[in-house]
């Protein structure tokens, strides 16, 4: 039998966890006071961040933990943790939201020199957006999010 004030603090340290993963998967960029670079530096560090988290998740000791726990009969609290993370949703629509951004040729505006080459890279910019919106159809980067994406360009 494990020392119950042993496992009254891994499951303090599991909520605790929690709270942090949830900072991270309720995090929101506004792309109303941001730059474009912005907003794809946001969905990529996301993706990264929660591929992380993800994969401490799955290490050897946590599982260690979430075992010592279930062993002392507080398999709820390892039910409700792995409900309650919400990383894989949201790993998924980073991915997604990716996916699309990094086909937005960003690059070929910043690093344009004169008139006539911005013109172009525009363009190209606003082909990729709508481009994006076809192949994202209504799921994860909403419409209007596009617009306020595009007008940050404009």
């Amino acid at each position: 039998m494990v020392d119950k004030n042993f496992t009254n603090r891994l499951e303090s340290n599991i909520n605790n966890w929690l709270k942090d993963i949830r900072k991270v998967t309720q995090l929101e960029h506004l792309t109303q006071t941001g730059t474009t670079i912005q907003e794809l530096n946001f969905w990529a560090q996301m993706e990264e961040s929660l591929s992380l988290l993800k994969e401490q998740l799955a290490s050897e000791e946590v599982q260690m933990v979430f075992a010592i726990l279930k062993q002392s009969n507080k398999f709820r609290i390892v039910m409700q943790f792995n409900a309650d993370t919400d990383i894989d949703p949201k790993l998924r629509v980073a991915k997604e939201n990716n996916k699309g951004l990094k086909e937005i040729p960003i690059k070929a505006m910043l690093e344009s020199e004169t008139v006539e080459q911005i013109g172009p890279a525009i363009k190209k910019i606003f082909t990729a957006l709508k481009r994006m919106r076809i192949q994202t159809g209504t799921q994860n980067y909403p419409l209007e999010r596009l617009i306020e994406l595009g007008q940050c360009v404009g």
